[in-house]
């Protein structure tokens, strides 16, 4: 992935890939989010937050995911 979505790959300066959720993410870009936060990442809550991000005209912050995420646990 590093090497196929940026001109210069981040490992080569010392980064790793950052993945973020906006608009114009896909149910992938969700899922890989927020499992690398340790975010449950049930088709329930990734379709709430895939909804949020559509709805959305800039990137979702991790404080937004993260009140989707526990808005989902309440209502399962």
């Amino acid at each position: 992935m590093d090497a196929v979505y940026a001109s210069v790959p981040a490992s080569l300066v010392g980064r790793q890939q950052e993945i973020e959720i906006g608009p114009v993410s896909g149910r992938s870009n969700v899922i890989f989010w927020m499992e690398k936060r340790g975010l449950p990442a049930t088709d329930e809550t990734v379709d709430r937050v895939l909804a949020a991000a559509k709805a959305s005209n800039r990137m979702l912050t991790h404080d937004q995911v993260q009140r989707i995420v526990d808005e989902s646990k309440v209502t399962n």
